[in-house]
């Protein structure tokens, strides 16, 4: 009876255990851009304007196939979410890297004049999620990289 009990136990373990591991870490559900970036601006300090595409593309380069979502201040602070869906993992790792050059760009620019806002682009998001990739510069990093694993299941 405890050797049956045991197997069966191992068994149910074993299979749980296979079950995992057939999912993708590089799956990630649809997610609502839009929705994500209400939820994230609202940890900005003041209001942020959505940017048009032609802005967007002077700052993140070439978006034309992704879907891009950019807010940013009105330069007074550093203030920034930006959103995309690239078409495959290649183009969103290409946007990664161009957010990262531009992240340590704007820390540079920002650290004689306005040394606060370069503390918070030392703390900038900027991850990739399969086809997504996401920046986001506030002062609440830790309550937005929260929405972002909630939001990717990380």
């Amino acid at each position: 009876m405890k050797r049956t009990l045991t197997a069966v136990f191992l068994t149910a373990l074993l299979t749980l255990s296979l079950c995992a591991c057939g999912q993708s870490g590089t799956e990630t559900a649809d997610v609502d851009l839009a929705s994500l970036g209400q939820e994230l601006t609202a940890l900005c300090g003041e209001d942020l304007y959505e940017l048009d595409s032609e802005t967007i593309t002077m700052l993140y380069g070439d978006t034309a196939t992704a879907q891009a979502l950019v807010w940013s201040s009105s330069g007074t602070t550093a203030d920034e979410v930006a959103l995309f869906q690239a078409e495959d993992a290649d183009g969103a790792a290409a946007l990664l890297s161009t957010a990262q050059q531009r992240i340590a760009d704007r820390t540079e620019s920002y650290a004689d004049y306005m040394p606060d806002e370069s503390a918070k682009l030392e703390k900038a998001i900027a991850e990739q999620h399969g086809t997504y990739v996401v920046v986001c510069v506030c002062s609440q990093p830790e309550e937005a990289q929260s929405i972002l694993d909630e939001a990717f299941g990380s």
